[in-house]
């Protein structure tokens, strides 16, 4: 895939990425730090604190990301692909170095995801300035996340779109879902240490299950965002 059509394909990503997937993966973020909150009090919460605008609260953290996410990762993977045949290796690594790269940002969109100002003082998480401008913080589970998510998804998208012969729309739909259940507990660690939830704690008190908080919603919007994209990519190439 050349530069041109990286270009292409990270502007429809981010525009998927955002209008689809920003809201679902906002409320995901808040089953996460708020585990004793369902799903419609989240969405409750979020309304009548921002309106619709909240559930984009910090969506601009994701749309410099995406853009550039897209050109990174593939222009990466082709650099890396005479050294590393296999395609699993290579996206494995991209994702890794784009997480050293991307860590910031993340934890700026984690952090806007928050939603400090509308939930009471003794569920928010740390806002102090040290906790603010820890740029490194959740590095290691982001690490693990993007590499472990990255060479899942490439790997499931090419078994059945190539082996199975799946539509594009299907075959992303299922490496989204399929690279979601398998990085997920790195997800929820990354989170809650970037906003300092202490994750150890929470397990010890209510169980490894809380690891799992969130992971519907994520996968609803993995089979959909990642569907959409792979279909219109497919259609428009």
């Amino acid at each position: 895939m050349d530069m041109k059509t990286n270009g292409y394909t990270a502007c429809i990503a981010s525009v998927i990425q955002i209008g689809i997937g920003y809201p679902l993966e906002l409320i995901k973020t808040q089953r996460q730090l708020y585990s004793q909150q369902s799903y419609p009090h989240i969405i409750s919460k979020v309304y009548h604190g921002y309106g619709i605008r909240g559930f984009y609260h910090g969506a601009w953290t994701p749309f410099l990301m995406t853009n550039v996410s897209y050109q990174f990762l593939f222009h990466t993977m082709n650099s890396l692909s005479p050294i590393f045949p296999s395609q699993i290796w290579t996206s494995s690594i991209a994702g890794m170095m784009w997480a050293c790269f991307i860590n910031p940002l993340e934890i700026r969109k984690c952090q806007a995801q928050a939603f400090v100002s509308i939930t009471s003082p003794s569920s928010s998480p740390s806002s102090s300035p040290s906790s603010r401008f820890s740029w490194y913080r959740g590095l290691f589970p982001h690490f693990c996340r993007e590499g472990i998510g990255y060479s899942t998804y490439f790997g499931i998208y090419s078994f059945f779109h190539r082996t199975y012969d799946y539509s594009p729309f299907m075959s992303g739909a299922l490496a989204g879902i399929g690279s979601t259940l398998i990085s997920y507990p790195f997800d929820v660690w990354k989170t809650r240490e970037q906003v300092q939830v202490h994750v150890k704690d929470k397990i010890l008190k209510n169980g490894s299950w809380i690891c799992t908080r969130g992971l519907g919603i994520l996968c609803l919007r993995s089979f959909l965002v990642n569907g959409t994209l792979f279909h219109i990519l497919s259609s428009s190439l």
